[in-house]
């Protein structure tokens, strides 16, 4: 049997850095010494599914108001997928409170949070205000804790409904930045100054303490060098102290994998080091950065996407892909047993071994579109993420130097 330890010996000179993801531990020791228990033992594969999928009563929908977005981002995922027709009239948004009220009372939640994302969400900010406000109301009726988050590329200032929004239980917005304004509008492909329109309302919504704000920023070869010039713009634009940022790989999409077998952006790259060490260098602050995967909606019951149509999927990444719709809003029994036979994942023998299994899944359902899974190039990926979240929890935990690694 395989060890439960997936294990790096070059994060610290003379010693090995194991990381357990099945316990979420790290163990340090000298380069020499042996380490011990470090077998699965009883506990395995199928032990950490049925854990992960026990109910804890909590929830995550994500509410796509349309597909539609005022921007041509070159690496959107979405690109091609998606019908930018649809859209969500007034029926199909009493359909899908109806639906999250009764989703609710069939999985006894507690806790939900709605994430408003599209396409561009805040093209139909008038949904995101009139849905926020009926779901609180109903929320409250019944204590279920309630909160959500916007998910946008900041182009659209929604400034004046913020007071009202949180009010309803609007306590995050996510908001997407790839550079200074050159290289930032470069990616993004408008017809205005994208780069302007978000730092407005970047700087407006820095102000509400509140309200956490999340920069997001894809990063790459193109814009790794420029993302000094952003951070030195947002230090002087806002209220910095409450900016979080996020920095993901940028993903090739799926129609760029399909044109082409390879790709020079499979293997994660220490791009995502040289940021984060950028954003300790300005004083700005990131999300919490852990090796420890924190689940996946397609390994649980709970959770799902609704797009315009009430079309329902388990996977954000896969919205517009028919084949991975599990149901519809219309019918909330049929979606509930749907679902059950979607996560009945069909682990494989090697899976049962696998160290890699937590953060891996037996495959992503969105990374299975351009990958094999369990070949080299996929564990490859796997790993490189794994290192590069390991060596900025380190870091950040004051064990190791993130400079070190550049």
């Amino acid at each position: 049997m395989n060890s439960k330890y997936v294990c790096f010996d070059d994060i610290i000179e003379g010693s090995r850095v194991y990381v357990n993801l099945f316990d979420k531990e790290i163990k340090i020791t000298h380069s020499n010494d042996k380490l011990l228990g470090e077998k699965l033992g009883d506990y395995t594969v199928a032990d950490y599914l049925r854990v992960q999928r026990s109910s804890n009563h909590k929830a995550i929908i994500g509410v796509v108001t349309t597909y539609n977005c005022n921007l041509r981002c070159s690496y959107c995922y979405e690109k091609g997928y998606q019908n930018r027709n649809l859209v969500m009239d007034c029926c199909m948004v009493h359909k899908i409170i109806e639906f999250i009220k009764a989703y609710i009372r069939a999985y006894n939640l507690t806790d939900l949070r709605i994430i408003f994302t599209g396409g561009e969400p805040l093209l139909r900010k008038d949904l995101v205000v009139d849905m926020a406000k009926e779901l609180n109301a109903y929320m409250r009726e019944g204590s279920v804790s309630f909160r959500f988050s916007i998910v946008t590329n900041g182009t659209i200032d929604f400034s004046e409904f913020i007071p009202l929004l949180q009010s309803y239980g609007l306590d995050l917005v996510q908001i997407s930045l790839d550079g200074s304004e050159e290289i930032h509008n470069l990616r993004r492909k408008a017809t205005f100054n994208a780069f302007k329109k978000s730092l407005d309302f970047i700087s407006k919504i820095s102000r509400y303490k509140e309200i956490t704000t999340v920069i997001r920023t894809n990063i790459d070869d193109q814009n790794i060098g420029d993302i000094k010039n952003m951070l030195e713009v947002l230090k002087a634009s806002t209220e910095s102290e409450n900016l979080l940022f996020s920095f993901v790989d940028t993903e090739e999409t799926i129609c760029e994998r399909e044109d082409s077998l390879k790709s020079n952006k499979n293997i994660i790259s220490s791009n995502i080091l040289s940021a984060y060490e950028l954003i300790k260098k300005y004083g700005f602050k990131s999300i919490n950065i852990s090796p420890f995967h924190h689940g996946c909606m397609n390994i649980v019951e709970e959770g799902c996407f609704i797009d315009p149509s009430g079309a329902v999927f388990k996977c954000g990444g896969m919205l517009g892909h028919q084949s991975e719709m599990v149901g519809n809003v219309d019918d909330l029994k049929k979606l509930v047993c749907s679902v059950k036979k979607y996560i009945d994942i069909k682990i494989k023998d090697e899976c049962h071994d696998c160290s890699l299994f937590p953060a891996c899944g037996g495959g992503c359902i969105y990374q299975k579109h351009y990958n094999v899974a369990c070949d080299i190039a996929y564990k490859e990926r796997i790993l490189s993420r794994l290192r590069n979240r390991t060596i900025i929890y380190l870091s950040e935990k004051g064990i190791i130097k993130l400079n070190q690694h550049l």
